[in-house]
C-alpha cells in the first residue's frame, strides 16, 4: 500500500510538471496574432491542462483516503483469535447462567419488598437553592473552540502559520481534510502535495 501511496504522489508531481511545460507553450501561444489556427492550439492545450488538473484533484482524494485508510488500520488485529476469545467468554457465561437467573430471582424478591419511601416537600429555601444551583452550573460550550480553529485555519491558509509537525492541528484529521479540499477547490496542488508528505 506504500507503494501504490508513492506512485499516485509520483504521478501528481509528473503532472505537475508537465502543467508548466504546457502553460510555457500557451504563453507563447498567446503572443501570436489572432487567427483560426491559434484559437484551435490554444483550446486543445488549455483542454490538456484541465484534465491533468481533474485527474490530480482526484489522484489526491485517493491518497488521502488511503492515509486515513492505513492510519485506521495500523494494528490490525487477528480476528480468528479475538473470535476465540469472545467464545472462551461466551463459554464462561453458560456455566453461570443457572446462578445467575436464581440470584435474580431473589433480588426481584427482595426489592419487591423494599417501601418506597415518601417524597418530602421541598420548602421555600430549598427551591430557591436548588434554582441557584441550576443558574450556578457552568455551560459547556464549544463556540469559543470553534473560533479558534477557524483562526488557525485563516492564519495556515494565507501561508501564516505552517502545517507541519508543530502546528496545533497537525493530529486533527478533520483539520487536514478541509485544509486539503480548500486547495484543491482552488487547483493549489503543489500546496496539496506538500500536505500530502507531511502524512508519510
Amino acid at each position: 500500500m506504500n507503494q501504490l501511496l508513492e506512485s499516485l504522489r509520483q504521478r501528481v508531481t509528473d503532472n505537475l510538471a508537465t502543467i508548466r511545460a504546457n502553460e510555457k507553450e500557451i504563453r507563447k501561444i498567446l503572443n501570436e496574432p489572432l487567427s483560426n489556427q491559434r484559437s484551435y492550439n490554444l483550446t486543445n492545450r488549455q483542454s490538456v491542462s484541465k484534465r491533468i488538473l481533474s485527474e490530480n484533484a482526484e489522484n489526491l482524494k485517493i491518497q488521502n483516503m488511503i492515509v486515513a485508510f492505513m492510519r485506521t488500520y495500523k494494528d490490525i488485529p487477528e480476528y480468528t483469535q479475538l473470535l476465540d476469545s469472545i467464545k472462551s467468554f461466551e463459554s464462561g457465561l453458560a456455566t453461570k447462567s443457572i446462578k445467575s437467573e436464581h440470584d435474580t430471582k431473589n433480588r426481584s424478591r427482595e426489592i419487591a419488598k423494599l417501601q418506597t419511601p415518601k417524597p418530602t416537600e421541598p420548602s421555600v429555601g430549598n427551591e430557591k437553592e436548588q434554582s441557584s444551583k441550576v443558574f450556578d452550573h457552568p455551560v459547556t460550550s464549544n463556540e469559543f473552540a470553534e473560533k479558534v480553529k477557524q483562526s488557525l485555519f485563516e492564519i495556515t491558509t494565507t501561508g501564516k502559520l505552517a502545517f507541519n509537525k508543530a502546528h496545533p492541528k497537525f493530529g486533527d484529521q478533520d483539520f487536514f481534510d478541509q485544509l486539503l479540499d480548500y486547495h484543491t477547490q482552488r487547483e493549489e496542488y503543489e500546496i496539496c502535495a506538500k500536505l500530502m508528505k507531511t502524512r508519510q
